[in-house]
């Protein structure tokens, strides 16, 4: 947890690089308990993340407690379908596409599915998602080798569409934006208060 000694606003971003390979961001709690009032999508996957370095881990059971509290499936599903409506324009629209932006629609559009089952919040992971929403074997087969590829290192550079991707895109992007998710009661913001003075300020005392 911050700990916070003075009164002044002090940066509550991180961002670094530790190797090569490995880059480091995050928020300090108070801006964490902030974006988890929004709610802020991007925080749930981070506290769901199979991959975790260092914690402690009383405060990250804590904090994944209050997390759940303040899920929210109508806002986060609409954050997913705006990603992926605002990517598919942006990337997939030319006559020539780069490959890899298309698991930048692929990804926000079966997180979309994914809450529209009710399978709770949505796991970081891309082939947790493929793997329990997408039934056709050739869409799967297309999706595996992009993945495969740029697993590989391979830059995906500018290519023809793929017509199975392109086709399936289209179709989701019309069915989830005839959705109408129903509308879910924000949880009481004074708990992310109460964690705020209990949890952190202790600490600091």
């Amino acid at each position: 947890p911050a700990v916070y000694p003075t009164p002044d606003e002090r940066r509550d971003v991180f961002k670094g690089a530790i190797s090569d390979g490995l880059d480091l961001s995050g928020w300090d709690v108070r801006k964490a308990l902030k974006l988890l009032r929004i709610p802020n999508p991007s925080l749930h996957e981070w506290i769901k993340s199979p991959i975790v370095y260092r914690a402690d881990a009383v405060f990250a059971l804590l904090f994944g407690l209050l997390a759940s509290e303040f899920y929210n499936e109508e806002r986060s599903f609409r954050h997913y379908l705006s990603m992926a409506r605002e990517n598919h324009r942006a990337y997939l629209r030319g006559e020539r596409v780069r490959l890899k932006k298309y698991l930048y629609v692929l990804r926000p559009l079966l997180a979309c599915r994914w809450i529209q089952r009710g399978l709770g919040a949505v796991p970081m992971r891309f082939d947790t998602l493929v793997d329990a929403l997408v039934e056709d074997i050739g869409l799967r087969f297309h999706i595996a080798v992009l993945v495969a590829r740029k697993r590989a290192g391979e830059e995906l550079d500018e290519a023809q569409h793929i017509p199975p991707l392109d086709a399936f895109i289209e179709a989701e992007l019309a069915r989830l934006g005839a959705l109408a998710p129903a509308n879910q009661p924000a949880a009481d913001p004074e708990k992310l208060n109460h964690f705020f003075r209990e949890f952190c300020l202790a600490e600091a005392a």
